[in-house]
């Protein structure tokens, strides 16, 4: 009850703001409590003068007028307030300050509408009215009982028929409200309000043509109704006709402009065609119209989400909790916003939030766990994934990140049996294999992990990232030569796949001595991604090693600026410095590089070579001492120790550091000459420069020059690969693509002599390589050797016509086209000096294996993966597939080539390099080192970024779920402006039936912006209309690939995909799918369907019903459903599905047919042949229908209408089709059957004697019948 002090309050604050609605509302309340009904409806009107929309002062004014008996102002009121907060009474009954006095207003309101039927039960306007206000006041049963009642009294008043059919619908009791109406518009047929309600209802079942059809009849009624264009609008969209059902509502907001209902239809109808700028304007719109409407702040923050518009998502979900502080889903999308933002805090806050305002839901627990782990809380974050795993077991990303805490935490057993559970709820992911192979190469287990990694492979053959795991896992079992081939799949997959191009760089220079082909797989690696440092530290050391100081330096310091902390490559630089001459400047970057890691061991010892160089002998001799402390065993070290200690007259102290040195390795033969030195008390001289720069050497050095060595801890060796699988040496596969694809850099770069020497390697293996002819012809042309070029491209044009590789003939035709006139206009030019092929000559074996030096780390030491680096899947958040773009391999179509696309590639894990320049005498120069640590990635994938809350309104859609799992943070990225001018021109190319002109619009948008996703899936549903599934299937599967939250891309996939006839790859993205967007009708019904058309019955039924219960009724998925019992034997179960089908839509592909073959089967032949010419007016595939009938014939002995049938069938049936072949043979048994044989034709010498004998007869004959 409201105190007597409100009442003073509300007035003191109507005082104080006079037009504040709530206020006035507050006031009336207090009013009516006190019993001042008069001033209490002025107080109510003087709030509705405020806000018109006020549904509480509504709703309470029809208590007013309910009280003093003006019942049909009451209902008024009581409905404006429902259609302006539906469930409204549900509202205030839970208002726990207001429930008492709602229940005492509804009691003594009802007891008004009771008194006429108590004086008079027989009369149906006073049940009727009675019945409105119980389903107003939130009492539907009793409201039906009263429908009834007044029904039985009068069974022509047709208004309650319209009043029970919405309280039914509302019950959700679709079927008996489409009845409902059905009557009411029997008995009314000009009236619009039901036809806007059966148009509804049948909305509801899915019936979304006899929708159509209702809201025309209500607009032809009333064509200013508003609501009428708004259920137009909202039937198109359920059909998939966007144009048609944005005009509908553009109209509806026309006649109603502030109608929130009307505004939020408008802007998820421009979401949905991915107009994201027209729907944001839109919702805004909304907003301003209906500044409290939750739900268009909620969809406004998904939108910005969505377009990692991080701050205004932030501002509409808070916006969004402020008005509905209960709402579980946009505290997890809020949560969501703030793990972008990298607020990692937020987010397990808000996160935290969501869960516990539904405990039930899987992923709010799994993403607070992801968020947690991002801060470090690795033990917080335990048990929300196993709470997530609980609720959710079949989900095996959630099971990928728990087995990666598990291991975190180092529990390995537990993180192998949950992801082996993982593999048994779904043996054919390749991805928990991949997870399971990186914990186990974690745990040393490299044996178990290839077995793992084989399986991946085998599982899913085009996944570049199972490839090149197998490729560290072969190198950590010193299988170079599988590595090598793995990581060549690797580019061959996906071309731009930076790690791969330089793990092949440093094979080429660790186990090949091939320098500058190492060069060009780490440029490769650059171009690929441009911010891979290791790999621009990789180039900088094979630059130094080939004496090309600058260049080393320029990308020492461009690795540098993109890891800064990167100690060796810091080390490494001041050696180029020193090289170069710059001694000040290398001594500050090797002294910067051993204070950022004083425990590294070959830092400490540069820097002693360093200042050993420059002379400055002290700091020298500490730097050694320190190296010596982190690796005692070290000869090297000592050694330098022993030099030093000697010259600074420390002569006892070098003879042991000598001794010890050569106790370690008694062949060190500098070591044995230095103490020999000391014992003498001769003299002793340094030479650092020999393993500093052998061939920069200082002016004041007098040594003689030395090459800086090979790196290598151990003898490389190449272990003979297991027996299961047949060595092959990489140099055969060298010879191949490899070398091809070593030619497009130098092309791409204009360095074409290069480029044509690459290329002559190519085709002295594979003189059939039609791809490298072409490129080779490319580069004689820009060499200037036209001629030659021109006989060159003729004779690749006749190897590829040979060979029926028509997409090469027409690039040979077209340049040699070109090229032939070229040669017609002017004599050719003076062919250009051959550029002959380079060859690289090995480094001398004994470079590789000082026996003087210091130990060292080789490229890629094998074991160092396995012990050293982690390769789990999950270092980090998961991140989506769009980080990673697979591209198609470089064709150009002319001789300027494009520039390629510069693309951030995620590297998986993968171990880390850096440089080590150390000098032993030998005469060429030394590659690289590789141990620094790298991040290692996972493959999470992400979830979609919406599904169903409970709308707050009836005619919105319901709110689907949120963004499932969290996107690694990235930068926002605005469509440029004109490329979204392209998509717009294209779509009105479509819309006006110019589907070539809105092909090449959409391409020239990709050209533009390769990751425009809408542009790409337009461009696949082109394809599909145009009748190329495969070139669809790339569309839509890059189009996932860049927004991995894109559900209709998958269901557009899979379509293609079952077109194509690949049914399996259709089953397993839609599996995929289906996990990924739980609870989706529309991917349930497909994936069934693919099942079915997959010949699997069995595993289609629950899929279709599943889809059947979240929308029953629908007509696609009830079809569906009675062929899936048909293909089961089901026979009652499907005819009562298919004769469903057939009463709403005897147009439906095909249950026409299915009916007839039901019919046939349940014994009824004249429905079976009643529904077969039935189905001659809407089936396409006539010729099956008319087989179907002349198997109904037949079985019937009809024989002529068999016949007629049959070639009717023969008619309709496509040439070389099965089924005209199998009318062919039934043809062939009618006739056989009807015809009489001819009898055999006589020998030759018979014919004779048998005509004379017939002619007898015939003469005969006649003398018999003239003497009759």
């Amino acid at each position: 009850m409201l105190s007597s002090h409100s009442l003073q309050k509300y007035k003191t604050l109507v005082a104080i703001n006079p037009e504040d609605p709530e206020a006035h509302f507050g006031l009336a309340v207090a009013l009516e409590e006190a019993g001042n009904i008069p001033e209490a409806v002025k107080e109510y009107n003087a709030c509705l003068k405020k806000d018109s929309r006020h549904g509480r002062a509504h709703f309470h004014l029809g208590f007013m007028y309910a009280k003093n008996g003006e019942l049909d102002f009451a209902i008024k009121e009581w409905q404006r307030a429902q259609e302006i907060q539906p469930r409204i009474a549900e509202a205030l009954a839970g208002d726990s300050e207001l429930m008492m006095f709602f229940k005492s207003n509804v009691e003594k309101s009802l007891t008004q509408f009771e008194r006429p039927v108590l004086i008079n039960p027989r009369d149906p306007v006073a049940n009727f009215r009675h019945g409105r206000a119980l389903d107003l006041l939130g009492k539907p049963e009793l409201a039906l009982q009263s429908f009834r009642k007044t029904i039985d009294l009068n069974p022509n008043f047709w208004e309650v028929y319209s009043s029970a059919g919405m309280t039914l619908l509302a019950l959700g009791r679709t079927a008996e409200a489409v009845k409902t109406f059905q009557k009411a518009l029997e008995l009314n047929p000009k009236f619009t309000e039901g036809f806007y309600n059966l148009g509804k209802a049948y909305l509801e079942q899915g019936r979304t043509n006899e929708a159509v059809q209702q809201f025309f009849k209500a607009i032809e009624l009333e064509p200013q109704a508003s609501r009428s264009h708004l259920g137009l609008g909202q039937a198109y969209l359920r059909q998939g006709n966007h144009g048609q059902a944005i005009r509908s509502l553009q109209k509806a907001a026309e006649l109603s402009p502030g109608d929130r209902k009307i505004l939020f239809a408008l802007a998820k109808a421009h979401e949905e065609m991915y107009r994201f700028d027209l729907a944001i304007q839109t919702y805004e719109t909304c907003i301003q119209a209906a500044p409290d409407f939750p739900e268009a702040h909620y969809h406004l923050g998904l939108i910005h989400l969505r377009l990692a518009q991080l701050d205004e998502a932030i501002r509409s979900f808070e916006k969004t909790i402020e008005l509905n502080p209960p709402d579980a889903y946009a505290f997890y999308n809020l949560g969501l916003s703030y793990y972008r933002k990298n607020q990692f805090e937020g987010a397990a806050e808000k996160f935290g939030k969501a869960v516990q305002m539904n405990p039930q839901d899987s992923f709010a627990h799994y993403n607070l766990g992801l968020s947690l782990m991002r801060l470090d809380k690795v033990e917080d974050a335990l048990p929300c994934l196993q709470r997530a795993s609980a609720l959710n077991p079949t989900d095996v990303r959630i099971r990928h990140d728990l087995a990666q805490v598990y291991a975190k935490l180092g529990k390995i057993e537990e993180a192998v049996k949950n992801l082996d559970e993982a593999i048994q709820h779904n043996p054919r992911d390749a991805d928990s294999y991949l997870q399971l192979a990186g914990i186990l190469l974690k745990a040393g287990r490299a044996g178990d992990a290839c077995q793992k990694l084989q399986t991946a492979v085998e599982l899913n053959p085009d996944n570049a990232e199972a490839h090149f795991l197998l490729g560290e896992a072969y190198l950590s079992q010193n299988n170079s030569n599988y590595a090598f081939e793995e990581f060549l799949k690797v580019t061959d997959l996906n071309p731009r796949h930076a790690a791969a191009y330089r793990s092949l760089g440093l094979l080429y220079a660790r186990e090949r001595k091939q320098l500058d082909t190492a060069i060009t797989y780490f440029q490769k690696a650059i171009d690929s991604d441009r911010t891979y440092g290791k790999a621009y530290s990789d180039l900088a050391t094979v630059y130094l090693l080939t004496d090309r100081v600058e260049e080393a330096q320029e990308s020492f310091e461009k690795a540098l600026e993109l890891e800064p902390d990167d100690g060796l490559s810091r080390c490494n630089l001041g050696i180029a410095y020193l090289r170069g001459g710059k001694n000040d400047v290398a001594l500050r970057e090797i002294q910067a590089a051993a204070a950022r890691d004083p425990r590294n061991f070959r830092i400490q010892y540069y820097q002693g070579l360093a200042l050993e160089a420059l002379n400055r002998l002290n700091p020298a001799l500490e730097a050694f001492q320190k190296a010596s402390a982190l690796r005692p065993d070290d000869a090297r070290t000592l050694y330098h120790c022993g030099c030093l200690l000697a010259i600074l007259d420390h002569r006892d102290e070098a003879r042991q550091a000598l001794s010890r040195a050569l106790e370690l390795k008694p062949d060190l033969s500098d070591a044995k000459a230095r103490l020999e030195q000391v014992s003498r008390g001769d003299r002793i001289t340094l030479d650092p420069w020999k393993e500093i720069a052998p061939k920069a050497r200082a002016a004041t050095s007098p040594a003689p020059e030395a090459a800086v060595p090979i790196a290598a801890t151990r003898p490389v060796e190449e272990t003979p690969p297991p027996p299961s699988k047949p060595e092959t040496p990489p140099t055969q596969r060298l010879t191949g693509q490899a070398i091809f694809s070593g030619a497009v850099a130098p092309f791409a770069r204009g360095k074409h002599d290069e480029a044509l020497a690459q290329l002559n390697l190519t085709l002295e293996q594979e003189p059939g390589n039609i791809k490298a002819g072409y490129f080779k012809g490319l580069c004689l042309v820009q060499l200037g050797r036209l001629e030659e070029a021109l006989k060159v491209l003729r004779q690749f044009e006749e190897a590829a016509l040979a060979l029926e590789d028509f997409e090469n003939l027409l690039l040979l035709q077209k340049e040699a086209s070109q090229l032939q006139d070229r040669l017609a206009v002017k004599a050719p030019a003076e062919p250009a000096v051959p550029v002959e092929s380079r060859t690289e000559e090995p480094l001398p074996e004994e470079v590789l294996l000082p026996e003087e030096m210091p130990e060292l780390v080789e490229i890629l030491p094998a074991g160092t993966l396995a012990q050293d680096v982690d390769v789990s899947l999950s270092e980090e958040t998961p991140e989506p597939a769009e980080t990673q773009i697979p591209q198609e391999e470089f064709v150009p179509e002319a001789v300027e080539v494009p520039e390629t696309v510069e693309t951030a590639t995620v590297e998986p894990p993968h171990v880390d390099s850096a440089v080590e320049v150390v000098a032993e005498q030998a005469p060429e120069p030394e590659v690289i080192e590789v141990f620094q640590e790298e991040p290692a990635a996972t493959t999470g994938l992400e979830s979609p970024e919406e599904g169903p809350p409970v709308s707050a309104e009836e005619s919105l859609p319901k709110r689907e779920f949120a963004l499932r799992q969290p996107i690694v943070p990235k930068k926002p990225r605005e469509t440029p402006p004109s490329v979204q001018m392209l998509y717009d021109l294209g779509l009105a190319h479509l819309d006006m039936g110019r589907v070539e002109q809105g092909r090449e619009t959409f391409e020239r948008a990709l050209e533009m912006d390769s990751h425009h996703g809408p542009s790409r899936l337009q461009l696949g549903l082109i394809h599909m209309r145009q009748g190329q599934p495969l070139d669809a299937i790339a569309c839509f599967g890059r189009a996932i690939e860049l927004d991995p939250d894109f559900m209709e891309g998958y269901g557009e996939l899979a379509l293609a995909q079952g077109v194509a006839g690949h049914w399996e790859d259709a089953i397993t993205t839609l599996e995929n799918a289906c996990r990924q967007f739980p609870e989706t009708p529309e991917l349930s019904f497909r994936l069934g369907v693919a099942y079915l058309e997959h010949g699997d019955p069995r595993k289609a039924l629950p899929r279709i019903s599943e889809a059947l219960k979240i929308v029953p009724g629908k007509i696609e998925y009830t079809a569906a459903l009675a062929k899936t019992h048909f293909q089961l034997g089901h026979i009652a179960e499907s005819l009562e599905a298919a004769e469903e089908v057939a009463r709403r839509d005897e147009s439906h592909p095909g249950v026409l047919r299915l009916l007839g073959a039901l019919y046939s089967q349940t014994g009824k032949h004249e429905s079976a042949v009643d529904a077969l010419k039935r189905a001659l007016r809407f089936d396409d595939d006539k010729a099956h229908v008319y087989y179907d009938l002349y198997t109904l014939y037949h079985a019937a002995k009809d024989n002529d209408q068999a016949a007629k049938a049959l070639k009717e069938a023969l008619n309709a049936a496509p040439k070389d089709s099965p089924l005209r072949e199998t009318i062919l043979k039934a043809q062939a048994e009618v006739v056989g059957k009807e015809a009489p044989k001819e009898a055999p034709q006589p020998p030759p010498k018979a014919r004779k004697t048998r005509a004379a004998a017939e002619e007898t007869k015939k003469t005969s004959g006649k003398k018999g019948k003239k003497k009759k």
